[in-house]
Formats: C-alpha cells, structure tokens, sequence
C-alpha cells in the first residue's frame, strides 16, 4: 500500500467530526492532523500479517507531540523499516516539510534512516529497531554513525532540563496578521491605530546570532484586558476584518472577543525588558539551525519566535544564549530534532552542563563582548568570540576531540 495522504489540520475539521476520529482512532489526539488516521488504519485494519505500507506524510510525525502514539504504534510493534526525509521541496503545494514512512509489519531488527533534503545524494545509516526507545520515540534521521555518544552527552540526564529553570514559549498568534501587525508606527497611526495599543514587535527573520535585525514593525496587542469601546479609532480599524475574525475558532467558541488576538500569550512575560529571541523556522538545508539573540527593549514576537525567560534569579540569559549558539547545541538541532520548525518543546528538552560561576563568567563575559559588538556594528567579526565560546561549551558537555570533530563536520 502507497499512499500520499490528505494534509488537513484539525482546526479545518468540524468539532463532530473531531469527537468522532477521538472515538474510532486512538492516534488522534491533540493537535492532529488527519493524515494520521491513515496511517494507522493502513496499518492496523487494512494490510495483512506481512503487509508494507509506505506513505509520504508531513515530517512533523518525526517530533510532535500530537504523533506520539501514532509512533508508539510503529515503532513498539518494530513496524518502522525505513524514514526517507525529504525536506521541504517535494511538492509545489503544500509547502511542507515531508518524510517518507515505508513500514513492513513482519517485524523489523533494523531501521534504514535517510536524510534526503539532498535527493541526489542522501546520507543513509542503520539503527536497530529499539534505537529510539531511548528518546521516548522521536524520530530522526541525521547525524553520524557514531553520533549516540554525543548525543548521550549532550542530553545527559544529570544535566538540568532548560525548562526547569527557565520558560520557553513561542510568540503572538495574531489570527489575521494583516489586522493586527504593521510595518511600521507610522503605517500603524496612518491607519488609526491608537498609539497606546501598539508595541514593537520581531518577526523570525529580524533577528539574527547575537543580534536584532529590526525592531521597526509594531503590533496591536489586544487581549480580554482591553475594552476596545475605549478606542473608537482603532476598533474602526478592526472593523475592516470583522468577518474573517468572527471565524477564527477562539471567536467562535467565546473564549476570545472578535477584536482579541487569537493567542495573545501572557502579557507580563512579553513586557519583560530581557528576554532571548530563538527563530522558530529555519530551512532545514540551512547549516545554522539555531539563531538566538538577547532583547533588552521588551520587544513583542511572533509565532516565529520563541521566547525564553528566567523562573529564577540563578538562570542567566548570557550562559544560556552562549550555549544556545553554540555549535555543539547546533549539531543537535541538525540531527536529532532536525525539522522545519525550532520547536519549543524540544528547547525545552535542552539539557543545561552543571558548571560553577567561575565556569559560567568567561561564556557570559564573551556574549557580551558580542552582544556590544553587533550593537555598535551588525557587521562586526566576532567568530573569534563564538569559537572560543564553542570550545568552553565543548568542555562542559565532556565533548572529547573525536566528538568535536564530527560535530563541526
């Protein structure tokens, strides 16, 4: 059985429907999209004792929390024969990140593992077929033969998970940005926005390693606080888009006013003055997998960034952006949890070295001596700063040089 499932997200499909799929398929949960239901059915009702079923699928499936049973089903069974990730250039629409599942129901010893975002010239390794119990299932493709043993390091257990002393989040879903975000002040106030409602805010691509590109675009941040009666100008605005902000699903079923952003996230946290900056989407061809920057401008984001606060006065942002940027966390983002999207569940998971102040001031003092840099001139050549940093996190982490070798390729 081959098969190119339908793409559907679940917020296109009817709330009946939705209840419905919950009761007939176990694998639909959260925010799952239908084209898992076919997997599972291929799976489970349709194909014999030796049946092969292969689908080309969205490669979310690899990560997300919405497919953990769906790869419970496949891997606990030791159905998975092979994962061909495709990358994001398979089909002209949708635009998606795609992987290819070829599952063999005769019971498998072993997983083929393809990374083919280059075609012409995948890189293919093998993995026993228990391989990813050891990473509650995640899939991934990338990575050296001999990759395990950093990655034990770099997710190693006696290290603090990031978000125990810090919480990760991703930025303002707008539900109709073309209402809600602007250029510029300018183009906000030429529209009647009122000036009192808007904040600076960063898109993904305003930001770059150590740097914010641009804080020049602004928001009109509107939650259950405001009373838009209050300003007559700018719900004359909204008033524009009152249709299609009737429809967005929180608006439908009450738990959001027409005029509110559709996650407007908490509002104390995105006024924090700092706070990291984390780009939620890169390529996946694109060698740099991680982008980070410190803010200290309170600036509003996007849902293409990630933001990343203290929960205590012992988490540094400085030690942490350090490690962030690195290229040992890098090689990690390239391998094991390599997607479209810079997931805010998987940053979470990020395991922070134990290191004493003493460990942590030359990292800190060294993203500042950038961070002053790129401020002064965004052009300025600070690759010294960050491969001496590169090899102070190498350190923590126990990396040996072997290690290091693979990670810079």
């Amino acid at each position: 059985m081959i098969g190119n499932p339908p793409y559907v997200n679940i917020q296109l499909i009817s709330e009946d429907l939705r209840e419905l799929y919950k009761k007939c398929f176990s694998v639909f949960i959260k925010r799952c999209d239908l084209f898992a239901i076919f997997v599972q059915l291929g799976l489970e009702k349709l194909s014999s004792k030796c049946g092969v079923v292969t689908f080309i699928i969205p490669s979310v499936v690899h990560s997300n929390m919405s497919y953990t049973k769906l790869r419970d089903i496949i891997l606990n069974n030791h159905w998975l024969r092979e994962v061909c990730y495709t990358g994001g250039d398979v089909f002209n629409a949708p635009t998606v990140d795609t992987t290819i599942l070829i599952c063999d129901k005769s019971e498998n010893k072993n997983i083929t593992l393809k990374n083919a975002v280059d075609f012409r010239k995948p890189k293919t390794k093998s993995v026993s077929a228990d391989y990813f119990s050891a990473f509650e299932n995640v899939i991934s493709v990338g990575g050296a033969d001999d990759s395990d043993t950093i990655f034990e390091k770099l997710l190693n257990k006696n290290f603090t998970r990031l978000d125990e002393d810090y919480t990760v989040y991703q930025g303002i879903v707008t539900g109709n940005n073309t209402a809600f975000i602007f250029e510029s002040e300018a183009d906000a106030l030429e529209k009647g926005v009122d000036k009192k409602l808007l904040h600076q805010l960063c898109h993904g691509r305003d930001i770059e390693k150590f740097m914010v590109r641009s804080r020049e675009r602004r928001i009109l941040y509107i939650d259950d606080s405001v009373d838009i009666e209050k300003y007559p100008k700018t719900k004359k605005w909204l008033l524009n888009f009152k249709e299609q902000l009737d429809n967005r699903r929180e608006a439908k079923k009450g738990t959001i006013n027409w005029c509110d952003l559709q996650w407007s996230r908490v509002k104390a946290e995105l006024d924090l003055k700092e706070k990291i900056l984390l780009q939620n989407t890169r390529n996946e061809a694109l060698k740099t997998r991680i982008v980070a920057t410190l803010d200290n401008e309170a600036v509003y984001g996007s849902q293409s960034i990630n933001f990343i606060i203290p929960k205590s006065k012992k988490a540094d942002l400085r030690f942490l952006l350090g490690i962030l940027n690195s290229k040992a966390l890098n090689y990690l983002f390239a391998t094991k949890f390599l997607n479209l999207a810079i997931k805010a569940e998987y940053v979470k998971q990020i395991r922070i070295p134990t290191a004493t102040t003493a460990q942590q001031k030359p990292i800190i003092d060294l993203v500042d001596k950038i961070l002053a840099a790129k401020k002064k001139n965004p052009a300025a050549d600070t690759s010294a700063e960050e491969h001496e940093i590169d090899l102070l996190v190498y350190k923590l982490y126990g990396l040996t040089e072997e290690d290091i070798a693979i990670v810079e390729g």
